[in-house]
């Protein structure tokens, strides 16, 4: 079981998912696993955003 990360730098995110789970994981904050998200600051100061998503089979 594991897991992917996904980089958006069009809105500089990045989500961090399960792969083949049983439910599927949007990328969005509002994903039904109740993705955590927490800021990221660059070394320039700019803040982006990494969530994690929450495996629906418990792999965590």
């Amino acid at each position: 079981m594991s897991w992917q990360t996904i980089y958006n730098p069009d809105i500089d995110t990045i989500h961090v998912t399960p792969v083949a789970d049983t439910i599927d994981h949007p990328l969005t904050a509002d994903c039904a696993c109740k993705p955590t998200c927490e800021p990221v600051e660059h070394d320039d100061g700019t803040v982006g955003w990494l969530y994690v998503h929450h495996s629906a089979d418990g792999r965590e």
